[in-house]
């Protein structure tokens, strides 16, 4: 399933890796709607026809924006996020300001974007997801985040220890702060960039900031990696006896 952003009738914007080995009959290289006659080798962003973008044969999903947290937790495959989305016609101008259908362009534009669910996520939302915030710069977020988890596994440990349903229970519950913790919506190391045009200048100043400090979604993913491993530990003794 490829994500795009819906244009208008006819087109559809999208991100492509390229298809290495694409044959010269392919659907995307003859179809004389696109405006590009071999986008299937590109590495970017294209705006490709309805037909072209369908030509998977897979069915057209509706990706859903600003849901509510009970609905998350629903969605195992993902499908939808907390993060609420812009308004139409703010995603459209900021998905046709991307370099389209160029083969050449420099790869400044796509630091942060790495697949079609980065480019949707972001044309819809304007936001970005930066490996390189350091805890020290999104401390209060970070801390806030790691408190609360700290403060329920604390919570869970007391009110279900020992008991198959408990441990049961605590898992579900890691998995719940898991989901919230990796949703875009939620997760601390998250900034806002309205504009396309500034992609490059935010790349160039996140590339000059100081390294060495792991960032914020690697200390929360390890922590939590951790608490499921504890719980999971508890859960196989607790079967076992």
């Amino acid at each position: 399933m490829t994500p795009g952003i819906y244009l208008d009738d006819e087109n559809v914007i999208h991100f492509t890796q390229g298809r290495r080995g694409a044959r010269s009959d392919d659907h995307h290289s003859t179809c004389r709607k696109c405006r590009d006659r071999d986008q299937s080798r590109f590495h970017g962003v294209v705006c490709s026809s309805i037909d072209c973008f369908h030509s998977g044969g897979d069915h057209l999903y509706l990706f859903e924006y600003g849901v509510k947290p009970a609905l998350i937790l629903t969605k195992l495959a993902g499908g939808a996020t907390l993060a609420p989305a812009d308004l139409a016609e703010v995603v459209r101008n900021r998905a046709s300001s991307f370099p389209i259908n160029n083969s050449n362009d420099s790869s400044s534009h796509y630091r942060f974007i790495n697949n079609g669910n980065d480019f949707a996520m972001y044309c819809k939302t304007g936001l970005l997801v930066i490996d390189n915030i350091n805890f020290s710069r999104s401390r209060q977020a970070a801390a806030f985040f790691l408190a609360v988890t700290f403060t329920f596994f604390l919570f869970l440990q007391q009110i279900t220890a020992g008991t198959f349903t408990g441990v049961i229970a605590t898992c579900f519950g890691l998995y719940c702060i898991y989901r919230f913790g990796s949703d875009i919506g939620a997760r601390p190391n998250v900034i806002k960039v309205d504009q396309v045009e500034t992609l490059p200048r935010v790349a160039e100043e996140l590339s000059s900031a100081a390294s060495g400090v792991r960032p914020i979604q690697s200390l929360i993913d390890l922590f939590i990696v951790l608490l499921m491993t504890y719980f999971g530990i508890q859960l196989l003794l607790t079967v076992r006896t």
